[in-house]
């Protein structure tokens, strides 16, 4: 990833040093950070505060060198919205969440949703079928088109809803993934069994 895009992002960069859980012992900022080779990041225009036990010090450097074996990928994955992630790129965010013990509730359901829409297509292609072959075939394109807008436009909205909700309620991740694509799901068997 460029530094560019951190800077963009942050502003620059912030790295906080602890001493035990609770601890902190000092901050640096960067006004932009790259890799220096594998293992090593170059930070420039530095600024560090180290906190002691009744007293603060300060000084600005203009580089320095950090040892991380967090690479460039993995960083911007971080800086990332989970929408922009891949299936791939959310699950391996995910994993290293747990791993530090860290909230995954906005990533999971990103992940469940993401994969419930891709059967969301499916299911929303067979709900066109009432519209063919149901009690709607009789009545004008343009009245057909409204409809199937305004129900894509509803399936947005709900979905959003569900979505930020369970993650504002702490809801299972799976469970608010799927509830919209299972709703619509059913809504369109009901639809389906109509038109016989």
């Amino acid at each position: 990833m460029q530094t560019g895009e951190i800077d963009r992002a942050f502003g620059g960069v912030s790295l906080f040093q602890l001493d035990g859980p609770t601890k902190l012992r000092s901050i640096q900022r960067a006004a932009r950070i790259d890799v220096a080779d594998p293992g090593r990041w170059s930070l420039h225009s530095v600024a560090t505060s180290r906190f002691g036990d009744d007293h603060i010090t300060g000084d600005v450097v203009s580089e320095t060198t950090m040892r991380s074996t967090v690479n460039p990928e993995f960083l911007g994955l971080a800086a990332t919205d989970p929408q922009m992630l891949t299936l791939r790129g959310l699950a391996s965010y995910i994993d290293h969440l747990r791993r530090n013990s860290l909230d995954t509730a906005s990533y999971e359901i990103g992940y469940w949703s993401r994969i419930a829409r891709l059967f969301a297509v499916i299911v929303v292609t067979l709900l066109a079928l009432p519209f063919v072959f149901g009690p709607l075939r009789t009545t004008g394109a343009g009245t057909r088109t409204v409809i199937g807008v305004m129900l894509g436009v509803v399936f947005f909205l709900i979905t959003r809803t569900i979505e930020n909700g369970g993650q504002l309620f702490g809801l299972n991740p799976v469970l608010v993934g799927w509830l919209p694509t299972t709703t619509i799901t059913l809504c369109t068997l009901i639809a389906i069994s109509r038109t016989r």
